[in-house]
Parts: C-alpha cells; sequence; structure tokens
C-alpha cells in the first residue's frame, strides 16, 4: 500500500488541479471505512450526544514482550485472564492450538503452534484442514483456544469450517471461557 501511495500521489501531483482534488476525495472516502474501524477502538459513541468518547484503554503489563500495549478495557481483562490460564494449566514450550485466528494469543502465551498455520479462514482446501488435524494429533495438542469473536467475524450465519469443527467438538471438552476465548482441553467430549 505505500508504494501504491507514492504512485498515487506523484500522478496526482502532475495532474490538473481539478483532478488532483477529486483523486484526493476519493482517497479519503475509501480509506474511511479502514479509519472510521481503527478509531473506534479508541472512541466509542456518546448515546445521549452522539459525539465520539474516547474509550477507557488499559496497559497489559505482562508478559514483558507486550508491556505497555494498551487495548479496550473488556479485552485486557479477557487476554489476562486467558494468558493466565494458559500459564497455570500449560507447561513452557507446549503447543497450543488458537483457531481460527488470533496469532498473538501464541506470543503472549509464549506457547508454540504445531501447524504451520497461524489463521484457519472459511474456504481453506479440505486438505489442508485435515493436514491441520493430522498435526493436532500427532502432537497430541491438549489445550485449543478458541476466539468466539474472530468466529463470528469469519462466519457470521454460523455456516463454513466442519471438518476442524468436527474434531474439536469430539476431541475436546470447555474448559473455561473468557468472554469471547474458549479454552477446550483434550478429552471425551
Amino acid at each position: 500500500a505505500p508504494i501504491l501511495l507514492v504512485v498515487g500521489a506523484v500522478a496526482l501531483s502532475q495532474a490538473p488541479r481539478w483532478l488532483a482534488v477529486a483523486g484526493l476525495a476519493l482517497i479519503v472516502l475509501a480509506a474511511a471505512p479502514s479509519l472510521y474501524l481503527r478509531a473506534s477502538q479508541y472512541y466509542t459513541t456518546d448515546p445521549e450526544t452522539g459525539w465520539p468518547t474516547r474509550t477507557w484503554l488499559l496497559a497489559l503489563e505482562r508478559p514483558p514482550i507486550a508491556r505497555g500495549f494498551r487495548m479496550d478495557v473488556g479485552m485486557t481483562w479477557q487476554l489476562r485472564d486467558l494468558l493466565d490460564e494458559l500459564e497455570r494449566d500449560t507447561a513452557p514450550g507446549e503447543a497450543i492450538f488458537v483457531y481460527p485466528s488470533e496469532p498473538l494469543v501464541y506470543v503472549l502465551a509464549d506457547r508454540p503452534n504445531p501447524t504451520r498455520y497461524s489463521h484457519v479462514y472459511p474456504g481453506l482446501p479440505t486438505a489442508v484442514v485435515q493436514q491441520i488435524v493430522a498435526t493436532l494429533e500427532q502432537t497430541n495438542v491438549m489445550t485449543v483456544v478458541v476466539s468466539d469473536g474472530w468466529l463470528d467475524y469469519w462466519r457470521p450465519n454460523g455456516g463454513g469450517e466442519t471438518v476442524l469443527d468436527d474434531y474439536l467438538r469430539t476431541r475436546f471438552t470447555e474448559a473455561q471461557r473468557f468472554g469471547v476465548y474458549r479454552v477446550l482441553r483434550r478429552g471425551a467430549a
């Protein structure tokens, strides 16, 4: 994207003034949804006035690699509770699997991913999903973290992946829930 922005800026600088203004307006309009989404992490709408107000952000204090990262209060508490659970119930170096897509959990928990896939998006070929399941079986992964927030985002109508969902449902049970995170443990469902 930065290269495209530079090329676009050069092109706009060579264009007639009216075309440059129109091009700039188009760029701003195209970027507006992304800016709105990013800003929603820092601002909420006051229901009485309709004006944006700052959200309360908390800093993560641990692990050291994340010290100072600021996040929404609710997400910070959920993530802290999840990391506490993973620290208590998994050994250092023990592999976990995070599904469908939140690779930062591997880094913050300091636990490896046994598969080569940090994101399991809908529409992955069945052979790839079967390879993920085979890897989870071969490495005897005992803990899976499911992000319901990302599942809802990627599959808003609940459809999509069934091979991995069926595997998790039959081999794991829900042990804990921390907001949008569910911790599953290997065992009879």
